[in-house]
């Protein structure tokens, strides 16, 4: 820790703590149907406004004056954070796709200003969680995780009263995903298991914390996700096992509860990875699928060592970096966008310097929790409270081995590990004042107005889609067509619509019979993401359509480099071939083709069309 010298905290502080936990719950329950991506669209613009209001605020000292703040919290955390924003945002810029780095990938949104965003996220809790009153906390963590598990009763009792476009099991809750959704019940389920511990707290508020976890295991087991379960377990186990530790009488029974947690934690492990006596209730399929996802995150890494293949643009070169059993036992255009794995997506998109400065965060903050659990001299009931907070997070770390750091469970992360860090350091200062008088109005616009015109943008890109999706189903009439071309042009001028929502755009038009427009749209998108493989994909459709067959063929042979294990396009490739007369490529795109997929129906098909006459 750095030198600090103590100073009388400002009594505002508890206001400001207390709108840092309406924040995390309006990033956790906030959707909005008014646009394309009703979930991750919507939580990334409050959490960007929230950031930015946050990030003013720590540099205010008060409504009066301008007071700018520079926040010590750890000069070793500091610099951490510091590089690993910094060589998020140079890997994004230096990136073939910019956008996606600085915003993210369409259905993840975990660019490079997210973490800025979370970055703030923390430091602001590190700065002001240890203002909060506790008894408050656990009826806000208690009353959230019963609104979340009540959604998810009624949505596995077939009485949502929202329709979504969900093709999984229906409990997804406001985060759009069931692993998603039992994740972050398992992580609030810790929370709610280690109040039951804490006796400082009303009866009352205990027997509903109770009654909460016990709707919240029901709806983890419900969701059909092992993820949410297997986090629940753990987190509990540790939070159980550390009370004991923490209680005099019941020291020596928690050395051997850990032990024997060690133990099952082999087995379960072991399980989950198709071997030992719990294999049949843990394995899934998913674990081996994981394999291909963290496989291809480690070559991407190893190949770009120092800024990864571009910030969250993992789904931009897994096909070139997947193995060929992935296409073999999973389909040859199936594809992925991430590693679901938060720390291989780190370093195989972000790089080196990213990925060891998270990996050394949670370093900081693990280690700065062993210490004030096995040195700090407060009672054993302020003990039992950190312990519910650091296991929670511990939660989230877990659950990030296998999973994706979904907008609605990083925030909650990021804040749970400024918490265990607000605590831990509670008696030392983190603040060093210098007074400078300004106006303070528009300090805080130079926070909040660039950030309100970048998320304007983006809520005008998701309500423009949802629009043209509406208007591609009306009456085929002049004034129709004419609405929806202006509409969808509007769409790819928005510098906020990606490649994804570039590509329907273009097809939309050429389904409305703007050939010309919508070849425009996929040459610009080639030609500036010429590694994407997707946009070639999008122009062979338009252009099969239009009988463009030697452009077809162009990018078709573009894709052998791109996605080099596509049976399905290796096979249009020498049928192709074939319609030219080109019988000698042809003979070598099928060879290449039964090389690795010679027992597969795509084969047997090439075995028997693409033959010389």
């Amino acid at each position: 820790m750095s030198d600090r010298t103590k100073t009388k905290r400002n009594p505002n502080e508890k206001s400001k703590a207390s709108i840092l936990l309406i924040i995390v719950a309006l990033v956790t329950l906030y959707y909005s149907t008014s646009g394309f991506d009703p979930i991750n669209t919507p939580k990334q613009i409050i959490l960007f406004v929230s950031a930015a209001w946050l990030g003013a605020s720590l540099v205010l000292k008060n409504q009066k004056k301008l007071n700018v703040q520079l926040f010590k919290i750890d000069l070793r955390l500091e610099i951490i954070l510091l590089v690993f924003v910094l060589f998020q945002v140079i890997s994004a810029v230096v990136s073939e796709d910019k956008l996606t780095g600085i915003i993210g990938e369409n259905n993840r949104k975990n660019g490079a200003l997210t973490y800025l965003a979370l970055v703030i996220v923390f430091i602001y809790t590190a700065r002001f969680f240890s203002q909060i009153n506790y008894e408050k906390f656990i009826m806000f963590i208690s009353l959230l995780s019963f609104f979340l598990a009540s959604y998810g009763i009624l949505q596995f009792t077939g009485n949502d009263f929202q329709d979504w476009s969900n093709p999984y099991n229906p409990v997804i809750l406001t985060v759009g995903n069931p692993n998603f959704a039992s994740a972050l019940l398992a992580i609030l389920g810790v929370l709610l298991f280690s109040f039951l511990f804490v006796k400082q707290g009303r009866l009352v508020i205990r027997f509903f914390s109770g009654i909460v976890l016990t709707m919240v295991c029901v709806v983890i087991y419900r969701s059909d996700s092992i993820q949410g379960l297997v986090v629940l377990v753990l987190g509990g186990s540790l939070v159980l096992g550390c009370v004991l530790l923490v209680t005099p009488r019941t020291k020596r029974l928690g050395f051997v509860f850990f032990s024997a947690f060690a133990g099952f934690s082999v087995l379960a492990v072991m399980g989950m990875l198709q071997a030992g006596p719990l294999q049949s209730i843990l394995y899934k399929g998913s674990v081996s699928i994981r394999g291909y996802y963290w496989r291809a995150a480690w070559k991407m890494f190893t190949e770009n060592p120092i800024l990864g293949v571009g910030t969250d643009q993992y789904g931009n070169y897994f096909r070139y970096y997947r193995e060929p059993g992935y296409s073999l036992n999973y389909g040859f255009e199936i594809t992925s966008t991430n590693a679901h794995n938060v720390y291989l997506q780190f370093l195989s998109t972000g790089g080196i310097f990213v990925g060891i400065a998270y990996i050394l965060f949670i370093a900081l903050i693990f280690k700065s929790g062993l210490v004030y659990l096995l040195k700090s001299t407060s009672t054993k009931e302020e003990k039992i409270k950190f312990i519910g907070l650091y296991f929670a997070w511990v939660a989230y770390l877990i659950q990030g081995v296998v999973s994706i750091d979904n907008i609605s469970l990083a925030i909650w992360g990021w804040f749970l590990g400024g918490a265990v860090f607000s605590l831990a350091n509670r008696d030392k200062v983190i603040t060093h004042t210098i007074k400078q008088e300004n106006f303070r109005v528009l300090f805080i616009s130079v926070f909040l107005l660039p950030t309100v015109v970048l998320c304007a943008f983006m809520a005008k890109a998701e309500v423009d889609m949802l629009n043209q999706a509406k208007v591609a189903s009306l009456e085929n009439t002049e004034q129709n067509r004419v609405y929806f071309k202006n509409l969808v042009l509007k769409i790819t001028s928005n510098p906020m619509s990606d490649q994804w929502y570039q590509r329907i755009a273009a097809q939309r038009l050429f389904d409305a019979t703007e050939v010309d427009a919508a070849s425009e749209i996929l040459d610009s998108l080639i030609q500036k993401h010429p590694s994407v493989p997707d946009n070639y994909y999008s122009r062979i459709i338009i252009n099969t359509k239009s009988n463009k067959l030697q452009l077809v063929i162009k990018d078709q042979e573009k894709l052998l480099e791109l996605d080099p294990w596509n049976a399905s396009n290796m096979l249009a490739l020498g049928e192709n071939y074939k319609r030219v007369g080109d019988y000698s490529k042809m003979v070598v795109v099928r060879d290449k083709l039964l090389a690795f997929a010679s027992a597969t129906e795509i084969a047997t098909i090439a075995r028997e069309t693409l033959v010389s006459p």
